[in-house]
Protein backbone atom coordinates (compact mmCIF):
# COMPACT_ATOMS: atom_id res chain seq x y z
CA UNK A 1 0.00 0.00 0.00
CA UNK A 2 2.98 2.25 0.89
CA UNK A 3 3.87 2.07 -2.45
CA UNK A 4 0.47 2.63 -4.12
CA UNK A 5 0.60 5.56 -2.37
CA UNK A 6 3.60 6.88 -3.60
CA UNK A 7 2.43 5.96 -7.22
CA UNK A 8 -0.74 8.22 -6.59
CA UNK A 9 1.10 10.43 -5.34
CA UNK A 10 3.90 10.96 -7.94
CA UNK A 11 0.90 11.12 -10.44
CA UNK A 12 -0.84 13.29 -8.65
CA UNK A 13 2.10 15.92 -8.44
CA UNK A 14 2.62 15.61 -12.28
CA UNK A 15 -0.30 17.12 -12.98
CA UNK A 16 -0.32 19.95 -10.77
CA UNK A 17 0.68 23.04 -12.67
CA UNK A 18 4.02 24.53 -12.28
CA UNK A 19 3.71 27.87 -9.86
CA UNK A 20 6.19 30.24 -8.85
CA UNK A 21 5.95 32.39 -5.76
CA UNK A 22 7.53 36.14 -5.50
CA UNK A 23 8.00 38.12 -2.50
CA UNK A 24 8.05 42.04 -1.63
CA UNK A 25 7.29 43.96 1.32
CA UNK A 26 6.19 47.47 2.11
CA UNK A 27 6.07 50.13 5.10
CA UNK A 28 2.69 51.79 5.83
CA UNK A 29 3.75 54.96 7.54
CA UNK A 30 1.68 57.82 9.04
CA UNK A 31 2.21 61.94 10.19
CA UNK A 32 5.77 63.01 9.96
CA UNK A 33 6.59 62.39 13.37
CA UNK A 34 7.62 65.94 14.18
CA UNK A 35 7.49 65.48 17.61
CA UNK A 36 7.94 62.07 20.26
CA UNK A 37 3.71 62.11 20.80
CA UNK A 38 3.15 62.69 16.83
CA UNK A 39 5.72 59.71 16.15
CA UNK A 40 3.66 57.45 18.57
CA UNK A 41 0.51 58.27 17.06
CA UNK A 42 1.63 57.90 13.72
CA UNK A 43 3.18 54.32 14.45
CA UNK A 44 -0.45 53.37 16.01
CA UNK A 45 -2.30 54.34 13.34
CA UNK A 46 0.04 52.74 10.78
CA UNK A 47 -0.20 49.21 12.22
CA UNK A 48 -4.03 49.70 12.18
CA UNK A 49 -3.72 50.84 8.41
CA UNK A 50 -1.54 48.34 7.94
CA UNK A 51 -3.80 45.40 9.00
CA UNK A 52 -6.92 47.21 7.03
CA UNK A 53 -5.43 47.39 3.66
CA UNK A 54 -4.71 43.38 4.02
CA UNK A 55 -7.87 42.96 2.17
CA UNK A 56 -7.50 45.55 -0.54
CA UNK A 57 -4.18 43.79 -1.62
CA UNK A 58 -6.20 41.03 -3.57
CA UNK A 59 -8.88 43.49 -4.51
CA UNK A 60 -9.81 43.60 -7.60
CA UNK A 61 -9.32 47.02 -8.50
CA UNK A 62 -5.91 46.50 -6.98
CA UNK A 63 -5.64 43.72 -9.91
CA UNK A 64 -6.66 45.98 -12.74
CA UNK A 65 -4.42 48.66 -11.83
CA UNK A 66 -1.84 45.77 -11.95
CA UNK A 67 -2.51 44.63 -15.32
CA UNK A 68 -3.19 48.21 -16.36
CA UNK A 69 0.42 48.57 -15.29
CA UNK A 70 2.09 45.51 -16.55
CA UNK A 71 0.35 45.64 -19.64
CA UNK A 72 -0.92 41.83 -19.14
CA UNK A 73 -3.80 39.71 -20.60
CA UNK A 74 -5.02 37.88 -17.28
CA UNK A 75 -8.77 38.52 -15.56
CA UNK A 76 -8.41 40.40 -12.57
CA UNK A 77 -10.67 38.18 -10.30
CA UNK A 78 -7.93 35.35 -11.54
CA UNK A 79 -5.08 37.64 -10.78
CA UNK A 80 -6.42 39.09 -7.39
CA UNK A 81 -7.05 35.70 -6.30
CA UNK A 82 -2.87 34.66 -7.01
CA UNK A 83 -2.40 37.25 -4.56
CA UNK A 84 -2.10 37.63 -0.69
CA UNK A 85 -0.43 39.69 1.91
CA UNK A 86 -0.18 39.68 5.67
CA UNK A 87 1.19 42.12 8.16
CA UNK A 88 4.31 41.11 10.65
CA UNK A 89 3.02 40.80 14.04
CA UNK A 90 3.24 44.05 15.99
CA UNK A 91 4.01 46.30 13.04
CA UNK A 92 3.34 47.79 10.08
CA UNK A 93 5.47 46.00 7.72
CA UNK A 94 3.28 44.21 4.42
CA UNK A 95 4.07 41.15 2.80
CA UNK A 96 3.26 40.42 -0.69
CA UNK A 97 3.20 37.31 -1.89
CA UNK A 98 2.05 36.68 -5.65
CA UNK A 99 1.98 33.41 -7.31
CA UNK A 100 2.25 32.67 -10.75
CA UNK A 101 3.40 30.00 -13.59
CA UNK A 102 6.13 32.36 -14.40
CA UNK A 103 8.75 33.22 -12.56
CA UNK A 104 8.99 36.60 -14.08
CA UNK A 105 5.33 37.31 -13.97
CA UNK A 106 5.64 36.51 -10.27
CA UNK A 107 8.39 39.06 -9.65
CA UNK A 108 6.85 41.93 -11.84
CA UNK A 109 3.40 41.44 -10.16
CA UNK A 110 4.25 41.64 -6.36
CA UNK A 111 6.26 44.58 -7.22
CA UNK A 112 3.47 46.05 -9.12
CA UNK A 113 1.37 45.13 -6.44
CA UNK A 114 3.19 47.57 -3.54
CA UNK A 115 2.15 50.65 -6.14
CA UNK A 116 -1.05 49.82 -6.96
CA UNK A 117 -2.03 49.22 -3.42
CA UNK A 118 -0.56 52.64 -2.43
CA UNK A 119 -2.74 54.50 -5.04
CA UNK A 120 -6.23 52.34 -4.47
CA UNK A 121 -5.44 53.13 -0.51
CA UNK A 122 -4.29 56.79 -1.35
CA UNK A 123 -7.90 57.28 -3.28
CA UNK A 124 -9.83 55.86 -1.15
CA UNK A 125 -8.31 57.70 2.51
CA UNK A 126 -9.13 61.21 -0.07
CA UNK A 127 -12.59 60.26 -1.53
CA UNK A 128 -14.50 62.31 1.28
CA UNK A 129 -12.32 65.41 0.06
CA UNK A 130 -14.27 68.60 -0.85
CA UNK A 131 -14.33 69.80 -4.41
CA UNK A 132 -11.81 71.33 -5.42
CA UNK A 133 -9.44 70.72 -2.09
CA UNK A 134 -5.84 69.46 -2.61
CA UNK A 135 -6.10 65.85 -2.38
CA UNK A 136 -3.34 64.76 0.49
CA UNK A 137 -3.17 61.75 2.85
CA UNK A 138 -0.84 61.63 5.75
CA UNK A 139 -0.90 57.37 4.75
CA UNK A 140 1.48 55.97 2.37
CA UNK A 141 2.57 52.73 1.69
CA UNK A 142 6.20 52.84 1.03
CA UNK A 143 7.64 50.07 -0.93
CA UNK A 144 10.68 48.04 1.24
CA UNK A 145 11.92 45.25 -0.44
CA UNK A 146 11.53 44.21 -3.97
CA UNK A 147 10.65 40.82 -5.01
CA UNK A 148 13.48 39.13 -6.50
CA UNK A 149 13.05 36.64 -9.55
CA UNK A 150 12.09 33.01 -7.95
CA UNK A 151 15.23 30.25 -9.38
CA UNK A 152 12.71 27.26 -8.28
CA UNK A 153 8.93 26.46 -8.31
CA UNK A 154 7.04 26.30 -4.94
CA UNK A 155 4.48 24.16 -6.42
CA UNK A 156 4.45 20.96 -6.84
CA UNK A 157 6.39 19.87 -3.96
CA UNK A 158 7.52 16.57 -4.56
CA UNK A 159 9.15 15.59 -1.26
CA UNK A 160 6.12 17.09 0.81
CA UNK A 161 3.61 15.19 -1.69
CA UNK A 162 5.62 11.63 -1.71
CA UNK A 163 5.60 11.72 2.34
CA UNK A 164 1.85 12.27 2.27
CA UNK A 165 1.31 9.48 -0.22
CA UNK A 166 3.92 7.24 1.61
CA UNK A 167 1.32 7.60 5.35
CA UNK A 168 -1.82 7.68 3.23
CA UNK A 169 -0.71 4.61 2.17
CA UNK A 170 0.34 3.20 5.27
CA UNK A 171 -2.51 4.55 6.89
CA UNK A 172 -4.79 2.53 4.24
CA UNK A 173 -2.84 -0.64 4.64
CA UNK A 174 -2.93 -0.70 8.22
CA UNK A 175 -7.34 0.03 7.57
CA UNK A 176 -7.56 -2.47 5.45
CA UNK A 177 -5.43 -4.92 7.55
CA UNK A 178 -7.60 -4.27 10.71
CA UNK A 179 -11.31 -4.46 8.79
CA UNK A 180 -10.02 -7.65 6.95
CA UNK A 181 -8.80 -8.44 10.98
CA UNK A 182 -11.98 -7.79 11.89
CA UNK A 183 -14.23 -9.45 9.22
CA UNK A 184 -12.05 -12.86 8.68
CA UNK A 185 -14.05 -15.26 9.71
CA UNK A 186 -11.38 -18.15 8.87
CA UNK A 187 -9.30 -20.25 11.71
CA UNK A 188 -5.53 -18.27 11.58
CA UNK A 189 -4.00 -19.20 14.68
CA UNK A 190 -4.48 -21.94 17.48
CA UNK A 191 -6.13 -18.72 19.43
CA UNK A 192 -8.75 -18.54 17.12
CA UNK A 193 -9.96 -22.10 17.79
CA UNK A 194 -9.15 -21.61 21.24
CA UNK A 195 -11.34 -19.00 21.81
CA UNK A 196 -14.07 -20.27 18.95
CA UNK A 197 -14.50 -23.85 21.17
CA UNK A 198 -13.30 -24.69 24.47
CA UNK A 199 -11.60 -28.01 23.86
CA UNK A 200 -7.54 -28.81 23.88
CA UNK A 201 -5.34 -28.69 21.01
CA UNK A 202 -3.95 -32.64 20.72
CA UNK A 203 -1.62 -31.41 17.51
CA UNK A 204 -0.01 -28.92 15.07
CA UNK A 205 0.60 -30.94 11.79
CA UNK A 206 2.55 -28.72 9.00
CA UNK A 207 1.41 -28.67 5.95
CA UNK A 208 3.93 -31.28 3.85
CA UNK A 209 3.83 -33.54 0.38
CA UNK A 210 4.67 -36.25 2.73
CA UNK A 211 2.08 -36.16 5.49
CA UNK A 212 -0.58 -35.53 2.99
CA UNK A 213 0.27 -39.01 1.35
CA UNK A 214 0.95 -41.37 3.95
CA UNK A 215 3.37 -43.67 3.10
CA UNK A 216 2.52 -47.54 3.20
CA UNK A 217 5.32 -48.46 4.63
CA UNK A 218 5.26 -46.56 7.72
CA UNK A 219 8.17 -44.62 7.49
CA UNK A 220 7.42 -42.08 9.27
CA UNK A 221 10.53 -41.55 10.97
CA UNK A 222 11.84 -39.57 8.29
CA UNK A 223 9.57 -37.15 7.99
CA UNK A 224 11.46 -34.62 10.28
CA UNK A 225 8.54 -32.11 11.71
CA UNK A 226 5.58 -34.13 10.88
CA UNK A 227 7.14 -37.11 12.70
CA UNK A 228 7.77 -34.88 15.98
CA UNK A 229 4.35 -33.82 15.32
CA UNK A 230 2.42 -36.83 14.94
CA UNK A 231 4.42 -38.09 18.06
CA UNK A 232 2.78 -35.19 19.79
CA UNK A 233 -0.16 -36.13 18.05
CA UNK A 234 -0.34 -39.71 19.53
CA UNK A 235 1.18 -38.85 23.29
CA UNK A 236 -1.93 -35.97 23.89
CA UNK A 237 -4.48 -38.29 22.72
CA UNK A 238 -3.45 -41.05 25.11
CA UNK A 239 -3.71 -38.77 27.89
CA UNK A 240 -6.85 -37.04 26.51
CA UNK A 241 -9.14 -38.79 29.01
CA UNK A 242 -7.02 -40.27 31.77
CA UNK A 243 -9.67 -42.18 33.66
CA UNK A 244 -11.30 -43.20 30.39
CA UNK A 245 -8.92 -43.83 27.89
CA UNK A 246 -10.48 -44.02 24.62
CA UNK A 247 -10.30 -47.13 22.52
CA UNK A 248 -12.16 -46.42 19.60
CA UNK A 249 -12.16 -42.53 17.97
CA UNK A 250 -13.27 -41.01 14.81
CA UNK A 251 -11.12 -38.61 13.06
CA UNK A 252 -13.83 -35.72 11.38
CA UNK A 253 -13.50 -32.19 10.22
CA UNK A 254 -16.41 -29.78 9.04
CA UNK A 255 -15.80 -29.86 5.78
CA UNK A 256 -14.69 -32.16 2.75
CA UNK A 257 -10.51 -31.39 1.84
CA UNK A 258 -9.43 -30.22 5.29
CA UNK A 259 -7.28 -32.81 6.58
CA UNK A 260 -9.58 -35.82 8.27
CA UNK A 261 -7.78 -38.86 6.11
CA UNK A 262 -4.56 -37.52 6.36
CA UNK A 263 -4.77 -37.75 10.02
CA UNK A 264 -6.23 -40.55 10.47
CA UNK A 265 -3.95 -42.11 7.98
CA UNK A 266 -0.33 -41.06 9.71
CA UNK A 267 -1.75 -41.34 13.43
CA UNK A 268 -2.87 -45.37 12.76
CA UNK A 269 0.56 -45.18 11.23
CA UNK A 270 2.09 -43.76 14.65
CA UNK A 271 0.35 -45.50 16.95
CA UNK A 272 1.04 -49.10 15.20
CA UNK A 273 4.84 -47.32 15.38
CA UNK A 274 4.76 -47.70 18.99
CA UNK A 275 3.48 -51.00 19.20
CA UNK A 276 -0.36 -50.62 19.28
CA UNK A 277 -2.62 -52.62 17.82
CA UNK A 278 -4.40 -50.73 15.48
CA UNK A 279 -7.24 -50.80 12.97
CA UNK A 280 -7.82 -48.37 10.63
CA UNK A 281 -11.43 -48.19 9.51
CA UNK A 282 -12.83 -46.03 6.27
CA UNK A 283 -16.37 -45.08 7.47
CA UNK A 284 -16.64 -42.36 4.47
CA UNK A 285 -18.64 -44.99 3.14
CA UNK A 286 -19.77 -41.94 0.10
CA UNK A 287 -15.60 -40.92 -0.38
CA UNK A 288 -13.79 -43.61 1.00
CA UNK A 289 -9.85 -42.88 0.49
CA UNK A 290 -8.08 -45.12 2.70
CA UNK A 291 -7.70 -48.29 0.71
CA UNK A 292 -6.06 -45.75 -2.22
CA UNK A 293 -3.66 -44.35 0.12
CA UNK A 294 -2.93 -47.23 2.75
CA UNK A 295 -2.54 -50.06 -1.11
CA UNK A 296 -5.52 -52.02 0.44
CA UNK A 297 -8.32 -53.73 -1.49
CA UNK A 298 -11.51 -52.13 -1.84
CA UNK A 299 -14.01 -55.14 -2.88
CA UNK A 300 -14.79 -55.67 0.32
CA UNK A 301 -14.98 -53.61 3.11
CA UNK A 302 -17.43 -52.16 6.38
CA UNK A 303 -20.51 -51.62 3.99
CA UNK A 304 -20.90 -55.58 3.36
CA UNK A 305 -19.92 -55.95 7.30
CA UNK A 306 -23.18 -53.56 8.21
CA UNK A 307 -25.53 -55.61 5.57
CA UNK A 308 -24.45 -59.16 6.77
CA UNK A 309 -23.03 -60.38 3.81
CA UNK A 310 -19.42 -60.95 5.92
CA UNK A 311 -17.77 -61.75 8.71
CA UNK A 312 -15.89 -58.83 9.95
CA UNK A 313 -12.88 -60.93 10.13
CA UNK A 314 -12.95 -62.01 6.88
CA UNK A 315 -12.64 -58.08 5.99
CA UNK A 316 -9.77 -56.94 7.96
CA UNK A 317 -6.57 -56.71 6.04
CA UNK A 318 -3.25 -56.81 7.70
CA UNK A 319 -0.79 -53.48 6.51
CA UNK A 320 2.73 -53.83 5.22
CA UNK A 321 3.36 -51.74 8.67
CA UNK A 322 3.75 -53.98 11.78
CA UNK A 323 0.33 -53.97 14.26
CA UNK A 324 -1.59 -52.41 12.00
CA UNK A 325 -4.46 -53.24 10.19
CA UNK A 326 -7.23 -51.79 7.63
CA UNK A 327 -10.62 -52.39 7.21
CA UNK A 328 -11.94 -50.36 3.81
CA UNK A 329 -15.71 -49.04 2.87
CA UNK A 330 -16.15 -51.52 0.74
CA UNK A 331 -18.80 -51.06 -2.17
CA UNK A 332 -20.50 -47.48 -1.97
CA UNK A 333 -24.04 -47.90 -0.33
CA UNK A 334 -27.15 -45.90 -1.26
CA UNK A 335 -28.36 -45.15 2.59
CA UNK A 336 -24.65 -44.82 4.23
CA UNK A 337 -26.64 -42.50 7.17
CA UNK A 338 -29.09 -45.52 8.21
CA UNK A 339 -25.49 -47.91 8.25
CA UNK A 340 -23.52 -46.02 10.39
CA UNK A 341 -26.55 -45.10 12.67
CA UNK A 342 -27.64 -48.30 13.43
CA UNK A 343 -27.68 -50.93 15.95
CA UNK A 344 -25.03 -53.37 14.09
CA UNK A 345 -22.82 -50.12 13.78
CA UNK A 346 -22.33 -49.77 17.76
CA UNK A 347 -22.06 -53.53 18.07
CA UNK A 348 -19.37 -53.98 15.52
CA UNK A 349 -17.68 -50.70 17.21
CA UNK A 350 -17.71 -52.28 20.73
CA UNK A 351 -16.21 -55.89 19.08
CA UNK A 352 -13.31 -53.99 17.64
CA UNK A 353 -12.58 -51.71 20.15
CA UNK A 354 -12.08 -55.01 22.20
CA UNK A 355 -8.90 -55.99 19.87
CA UNK A 356 -7.78 -52.74 18.72
CA UNK A 357 -7.32 -49.31 18.85
CA UNK A 358 -9.44 -48.84 16.29
CA UNK A 359 -9.57 -44.62 14.22
CA UNK A 360 -12.48 -44.16 12.03
CA UNK A 361 -12.23 -41.93 9.05
CA UNK A 362 -15.55 -40.40 9.48
CA UNK A 363 -17.31 -38.37 7.31
CA UNK A 364 -17.37 -34.35 7.45
CA UNK A 365 -19.93 -33.10 9.96
CA UNK A 366 -21.56 -30.93 7.89
CA UNK A 367 -22.65 -31.82 4.65
CA UNK A 368 -23.94 -34.94 5.57
CA UNK A 369 -25.45 -36.77 8.85
CA UNK A 370 -23.22 -39.64 8.81
CA UNK A 371 -20.20 -38.26 11.16
CA UNK A 372 -22.32 -37.22 13.83
CA UNK A 373 -24.21 -40.13 13.66
CA UNK A 374 -21.39 -42.15 14.33
CA UNK A 375 -19.55 -40.23 16.71
CA UNK A 376 -22.39 -41.38 18.88
CA UNK A 377 -21.44 -45.19 19.06
CA UNK A 378 -17.56 -44.57 19.65
CA UNK A 379 -15.43 -43.17 22.90
CA UNK A 380 -14.08 -39.69 21.54
CA UNK A 381 -13.60 -37.60 18.46
CA UNK A 382 -10.75 -35.33 16.99
CA UNK A 383 -11.80 -32.53 15.11
CA UNK A 384 -9.47 -31.45 12.16
CA UNK A 385 -9.40 -27.80 11.92
CA UNK A 386 -7.47 -26.24 8.63
CA UNK A 387 -5.66 -23.35 9.15
CA UNK A 388 -6.58 -20.88 6.67
CA UNK A 389 -9.58 -22.47 5.66
CA UNK A 390 -11.80 -23.72 8.11
CA UNK A 391 -14.45 -21.25 9.40
CA UNK A 392 -15.21 -20.41 12.90
CA UNK A 393 -18.62 -20.54 12.31
CA UNK A 394 -17.77 -23.93 11.18
CA UNK A 395 -16.41 -25.40 14.11
CA UNK A 396 -19.08 -23.86 16.22
CA UNK A 397 -21.78 -25.54 14.23
CA UNK A 398 -19.56 -29.11 14.12
CA UNK A 399 -19.32 -28.88 18.18
CA UNK A 400 -22.58 -28.30 18.31
CA UNK A 401 -23.62 -30.83 16.29
CA UNK A 402 -21.39 -33.54 18.62
CA UNK A 403 -22.83 -32.29 21.99
CA UNK A 404 -26.48 -33.11 19.95
CA UNK A 405 -25.22 -36.49 19.89
CA UNK A 406 -23.83 -36.68 23.00
CA UNK A 407 -20.44 -37.37 21.59
CA UNK A 408 -17.15 -36.43 23.24
CA UNK A 409 -14.61 -34.29 21.46
CA UNK A 410 -11.93 -35.40 22.58
CA UNK A 411 -9.53 -31.87 20.98
CA UNK A 412 -8.74 -30.94 18.06
CA UNK A 413 -5.92 -30.73 15.47
CA UNK A 414 -4.59 -28.23 12.96
CA UNK A 415 -3.52 -29.23 9.84
CA UNK A 416 -2.42 -25.66 7.36
CA UNK A 417 -4.20 -25.21 4.19
CA UNK A 418 -1.63 -26.20 1.01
Amino acid sequence: MITLGLALSFAYTLRQPVLYVANASGYVVAGNSSTVGDAFSGASLAKERAAAYVPLVSSRPVAERVIEELGIDADPSGLAASISASVAPDSNLMQIQATSSSPEQAQAVANAVIAATAAEAFEIENQDRAEGEQANSIIQVVPVEEALLPTSPSSPDYPFNLAIGALIGLGAGYAIAFIRTRLDRKIRSVSDVEETIDVPVLGILPDTKDLRTAPVDGSLEDQGPASEALRQLRTNLRFADVDRPPRSIIVTSSNAQEGKSTVASNLAIMLASAGQRTLLVDADLRRPTVAKRMGADSAVGLTQVLAGDVDVADTIQDSDIPHLSILTAGRVPPNPSELLGSLRMEQLVRELSGDYFVIFDAPPLLPVTDGGLLSAAVDGTLLVVTVGSTFKENIQQSAKILSRVNSKLLGWCSTRHP
